[in-house]
């Protein structure tokens, strides 16, 4: 009996040594839990903290941004999240995309006063707000690369017949400052006998009927789709069931349908975004010497979905070599375990043969 007793006393100091030493995070998301974009973003930062040797708690916060986001509701968020941080302190925050990202900025002294902070998920080539501002604070950054143009042009290569491009994008936050660029490369589509529809209204029934009646040759690239032009939300699980109904070829420039009926294409892939967030958060707290000054762009991948891929009989060899492909067949596979196999044995026999000389 003394001994169990002297074993949860050990083991209570132990803990509470654990939880006096480990680092509390703040993890605040533009969006809600349950889209993907966004549910990637904290998967990328808790599987890197995961990794570390020492023991970080996080807790994350959601803004839901995509349903509302009036001046009326910021200011009620910020009263709530001014409630909360009375009986809260944190580490360091991890703030991700635009719509937190400005609301940080906005009330820093008053919500987050000297804690270190992290932005990311901002579009490199259109972040929305002043980075200057944010470097001047010497406050780490994330930028984004949606790279709609590389999209563009690769379908165009990819699809040698392709008479008609169907663009779906929307007017919420981040982005409704890349529209342009769509416009922009739909001129440049057209130039070369390629005709572009582009749909940024939001209206899902119309998307619906456009996608059913797409004439031969077509294909779709998705931006993203969140609310219509009226300011109503539309369920993600909605906007895939139009997007799967597709009996044309689905790109699009992020990873927030893919595997789930999009072929691919050079994605951004928000994982990435919060890895890297969770990396520049382990240097400061850490006190590691040598801090990142400027931004740090994370880059899409190209990346396919092979069952899709085969579905419209595209060549394989016209994927990009350093793609990442989802659903290869098992056969496929074995074929890769079986070289990877032998490749290993001759590693190894010329190791051997090195050291017997």
């Amino acid at each position: 009996m003394k001994f169990l007793l002297s074993t949860l006393l050990i083991l209570s100091i132990y803990s509470i040594d654990l939880y006096a030493k480990s680092k509390h995070i703040l993890i605040l998301q533009s969006y809600n839990k349950g889209l993907v974009w966004t549910d990637n973003i904290s998967k990328g930062i808790e599987d890197t903290l995961l990794l570390q040797k020492n023991h970080y708690e996080l807790t994350t916060e959601y803004m839901d941004t995509k349903k509302i986001n009036s001046k009326e509701y910021i200011h009620s968020l910020y009263q709530l999240f001014a409630m909360k941080m009375k009986k809260q302190t944190f580490d360091a925050i991890i703030v991700a995309d635009n719509d937190a990202v400005e609301f940080a900025l906005e009330y820093e002294k008053t919500l987050f006063k000297n804690t270190p902070m992290v932005f990311c998920g901002i579009d490199k080539r259109d972040p929305g707000l002043d980075i200057n501002i944010i470097l001047k604070k010497n406050i780490p950054l994330i930028l984004e690369s949606k790279e709609i143009k590389i999209n563009m042009n690769f379908i165009s290569k990819i699809l040698p017949n392709l008479k008609n491009l169907y663009i779906i994008n929307d007017y919420t936050g981040a982005s409704v400052l890349v529209n342009h660029t769509y416009e922009k490369e739909a001129e440049e589509l057209e130039k070369k006998g390629i005709k572009t529809v582009l749909n940024f209204d939001g209206n899902l029934e119309k998307i619906e009927k456009d996608i059913k009646n797409l004439p031969k040759n077509s294909a779709i690239l998705f931006g993203s789709l969140f609310r219509d032009k009226y300011g109503n939300y539309i369920p993600y699980y909605d906007v895939n069931r139009v997007l799967t109904s597709s009996k044309v070829p689905l790109f699009s420039v992020s990873d927030s349908h893919f595997g789930k009926g999009v072929i691919g294409g050079y994605l951004l892939r928000s994982y990435g975004l919060g890895e890297a967030a969770a990396k520049e958060t382990i240097k400061i707290l850490e006190k590691d010497p040598t801090p990142s000054i400027n931004p740090i762009i994370v880059p899409s991948q190209w990346a396919f979905d092979y069952k899709i891929v085969q579905k419209y009989h595209i060549n394989m060899s016209k994927i990009p070599k350093e793609s990442i492909i989802i659903n290869l067949p098992k056969s496929f596979l074995k074929e890769i375990e079986k070289l990877s196999n032998t490749l290993l044995f001759f590693f190894l026999f010329y190791l051997s043969h090195l050291f017997l000389q």
